[in-house]
């Protein structure tokens, strides 16, 4: 004779389905929870290297400036060493468009700035007290 009846062997079998079952659905959700927390990074990642293009740029942009302005005074010294009038005038003609260019580049990093910038963060007002009538 068997330790268990049929009737008991079924009982368990049943039990044991019903745990699998709850456990597949549990586990289904798991892996729906998982997939809707997969991010893409792949935006981030194009992000930081275009701002790291952008920064790069404007590095090598101040990088120039400082060597303009050095050629400039140096060029600007000999002028006034020889007193040259012709050589003066050369040097306020490029001094003269130096700050035009900074100036230019200043309105286009002005406006860069301006436009990628994200608005401030809207505070919500206090809550007005109803008026009674």
């Amino acid at each position: 004779m068997l330790p268990w009846s049929f009737g008991r062997i079924f009982q368990v079998v049943s039990e044991n389905n019903s745990l699998l079952r709850d456990l597949q659905r549990k586990l289904s959700i798991l892996i729906a929870q998982e997939n809707s927390l997969m991010i893409d990074t792949s935006k981030l990642v194009a992000e930081v290297a275009n701002e790291t293009t952008v920064e790069q740029s404007v590095l090598t942009l101040v990088s120039n400036m400082a060597a303009n302005e050095a050629a400039l005074s140096s060029q600007l010294a000999a002028a006034i060493a020889a007193n040259d009038p012709v050589a003066l005038a050369a040097v306020q003609t490029a001094i003269d468009s130096s700050v035009a260019t900074l100036q230019a580049n200043d309105a286009a990093l002005a406006s860069a700035v301006t436009a990628n910038t994200p608005a401030a963060p809207v505070t919500p007002s206090a809550a007005t007290p109803s008026a009674k009538s």
